[in-house]
């Protein structure tokens, strides 16, 4: 698989990047022995970049079943994980907890560590700074992460988010050197707003860009058991009318749309990874194969039409 530079840190992260947030069984219940030998697989195809976080199942399912399935190859991968929100519900029904401050930030990555069956993560990351105040971010939560980066329990500091005006505004104001930006749900067929947005600020200053949920969040799959609340939202009723007609287009050229959306996406030069959800061994399997293929261009031009002037829930700017 080929790698390149994830900003100044000196790693090679693969172009497509594993996230292990279905494995918290909030797209749908997974089986353990899947998830072991998937992971397994991934490591062997190259894919050794690991990404997961506390809130993706709860009380940190994901993170507890990506930890039980690197046992013994932990020293192999790079492994990223996030602070800042928390899940106490179930999942079926997530209970949400946000809480960013330098307290809870420091507190916080013992248990992540103890679930992660490791000692240090490569890359800490501040979950969604949307839900962050951002005086507490640049004064506590970063810090924190400074504090833990001293202490060898994380190598690199990194945030995410989908709006991109939040994401430019903390790397400008960042007392704390930042290693990465992980922006989702801003390079898909729906919205290409991430492309060029950052000019040279990121490469100026040795950040590695991230771009994820190329899905959007499994809006772009037949996957019906999404948690994303969009799909019931009235607000939203125009794109997912899109969506069927983009099914059946895509269907009249024998191609699948998530296939589709996942080839467009990785022809997107400028992150140094895209990173792609996958829960299961099929799904792994899927994305292998789309690497390296072009996606259909005559059906991407119609696919793109009907998005446009369509209401976008995923831009916050």
């Amino acid at each position: 698989m080929e790698h390149r530079p994830l900003g100044d840190t000196g790693v090679m992260a693969p172009v497509m990047g594993f996230g292990a947030s279905p494995f918290g069984d909030i797209f749908g219940k997974t089986d353990l022995t899947d998830i072991k030998n998937t992971v397994a697989a991934a490591i062997e195809a190259g894919m050794d970049y690991f990404d997961v976080a506390p809130s993706y199942g709860p009380e940190g399912r994901a993170e507890e079943r990506l930890g039980i399935a690197l046992e013994g190859r932990r020293h192999e991968v790079f492994l990223a994980t996030k602070c800042g929100k928390y899940d106490h519900g179930t999942a079926e029904n997530a209970k949400v907890e946000y809480d960013y401050s330098y307290k809870r930030t420091i507190r916080e990555i013992e248990e992540s560590l103890r679930r992660l069956k490791t000692d240090y993560v490569d890359l800490y990351q501040v979950h969604e700074i949307c839900n962050c105040d951002f005086q507490v971010l640049i004064e506590e939560t970063l810090p924190a992460m400074a504090e833990l980066q001293k202490q060898g329990k994380i190598r690199f500091i990194g945030i995410t988010d989908n709006s991109l005006h939040l994401l430019k505004q903390a790397v400008e104001a960042s007392q704390v050197k930042l290693n990465t930006v992980l922006n989702f749900c801003c390079y898909n067929l729906i919205d290409t707003r991430l492309d060029g947005y950052f000019g040279t600020l990121l490469k100026d200053r040795g950040i590695g860009l991230i771009s994820a949920s190329v899905l959007c969040l499994g809006l772009l799959t037949p996957n019906n058991k999404t948690l994303y609340a969009f799909r019931n939202d009235e607000q939203t009723a125009p794109l997912r009318k899109a969506i069927e007609k983009a099914h059946a287009l895509c269907a009249e050229y024998g191609e699948s749309l998530s296939d589709q959306a996942v080839m467009f996406a990785m022809q997107y030069q400028e992150p140094s990874m895209t990173l792609m959800g996958m829960g299961r061994m099929s799904s792994l399997q899927r994305n292998l194969k789309l690497l390296g293929r072009q996606p259909n261009w005559e059906l991407i031009g119609k696919l793109r039409a009907l998005f446009e002037n369509v209401y976008n829930p995923f831009n916050r700017d």
